[in-house]
């Protein structure tokens, strides 16, 4: 900021510039951070305490006002920054006192002018200023009828960049027990200060979805297969938005088939009845809203097919790993279906070859004088991968 002072209101110049310099310390003003001049100035250089917020677009024609020992301000243009080292075109009449308040304006960005109505000190070494806007082309307005000049002292009303590098990917979510498809979307951010970026979105020829975000990224949910179409723009604090930027991508949706029936095993419980068990699905279609099918046919020589074979069991949740079975002979499939009733692509089976059955077995065993028993002896019998239990008796006798 540059303060006027004037003699009705400001006293001594010198006095006054002292004391919005201890005041201006650290300030920020509307071109970046007002800082203080560190030793190593010389009427041509300036090297400043940090470098942070000190890009500055040399085509803007930019200047630097810097406090002198006199209690003035001078003010140069610039020729070159670098590593925090500031050059003047045209020297200072001296060089700056280390710890100088300094303040660089563009064409773009110009610095805001007051007029100083007050200085009081509020409590030791604390002083407040009472100021106001002040623009010195309004006499001229008023008196010589010319246009009156409002400087610049903002760039928030430019037209703000554009994203770039739009990408992203599609993904299957699930919520409330149902899959859903999903969209991760993400961006390059344009340079400088970005209030909004306006996300659109349809797919095919629906109609347009807006949605908003800080984040140079967003998700995108509740989808369906088709041409995902989007559109991004950049909106600053004032709502200046920037020139649209554009993508497409396309969805497969939920048209893809499960994946299939992994590590399928038969296990014997009795007699009748067995065990069937495979690995759980990972497909969030599957496991919310989907099913897993068990089917037979009655032929064992592996050349029965989904088609020709028929529901062994009535269907089962997507998220069932194992079931029990009637132990008959034949060939069993096992199929996945997910929430939109497409079956994994491929027939998983196990085929079940029984043994002839074989009739009570007599066994006579004499014991000496011990007398004779009867009683039922288990006999576990592996055949065909399967194990079966037949009960066998045993008769003990003399």
């Amino acid at each position: 900021m540059i303060f006027r002072t004037l003699p009705p209101f400001g006293g001594d110049q010198r006095a006054v510039a002292e004391i919005v310099r201890n005041i201006m310390d650290g300030k920020t003003n509307n071109t970046g951070t007002v800082t203080l001049a560190t030793g190593n100035a010389t009427t041509t250089t300036i090297t400043v305490d940090s470098s942070s917020n000190l890009s500055v677009n040399l085509s803007n024609s930019p200047t630097i006002s810097v406090l002198m020992p006199t209690g003035l301000v001078e003010t140069r243009t610039i020729s070159s920054i670098a590593s925090g080292v500031i050059t003047v075109s045209v020297a200072f009449s001296e060089a700056p006192n280390a710890n100088s308040v300094w303040l660089i304006q563009t064409t773009d960005v110009e610095a805001q002018t007051f007029r100083v109505l007050n200085v009081a000190e509020t409590e030791d070494g604390i002083y407040g200023v009472t100021a106001l806007a002040y623009n010195e082309s309004i006499y001229n307005a008023i008196e010589s009828d010319n246009v009156l000049t409002v400087p610049q002292i903002s760039n928030l009303s430019q037209i703000p960049g554009t994203v770039t590098s739009i990408s992203g990917y599609e993904y299957i979510y699930a919520e409330s027990n149902s899959a859903l498809v999903g969209f991760q979307l993400d961006w390059v951010p344009p340079e400088g200060a970005v209030n909004n970026y306006v996300v659109q979105y349809r797919i095919d020829n629906d109609n347009w979805e807006r949605l908003n975000t800080t984040a140079p990224s967003i998700s995108i949910g509740n989808l369906r297969e088709g041409n995902l179409q989007i559109q991004i723009q950049v909106e600053n604090s004032l709502g200046k938005r920037s020139a649209v930027t554009t993508a497409t991508f396309e969805l497969q949706g939920k048209t893809a088939s499960p994946a299939d029936v992994q590590n399928l095993r038969l296990e014997a419980l009795s007699n009748n009845t067995a065990r069937l068990s495979w690995e759980p699905s990972y497909e969030i279609d599957v496991i919310n809203g989907g099913a897993v099918y068990v089917r037979h046919s009655a032929l064992t020589d592996g050349s029965a097919s989904w088609n020709d074979s028929v529901d062994l069991i009535p269907a089962l949740p997507g998220n069932a790993t194992d079931a029990i079975i009637p132990l008959v002979e034949g060939e069993i499939f096992v199929r996945f279906m997910d929430d939109g009733n497409r079956l994994s692509p491929n027939d998983v089976s196990i085929i079940v070859d029984l043994p002839d059955p074989q009739g009570a077995l007599i066994v006579q065993i004499r014991l000496g004088n011990h007398r004779t028993r009867r009683q039922p002896r288990r006999t576990r019998i592996l055949h065909g991968g399967v194990q079966h239990l037949l009960t066998a008796k045993v008769q003990l006798s003399k």
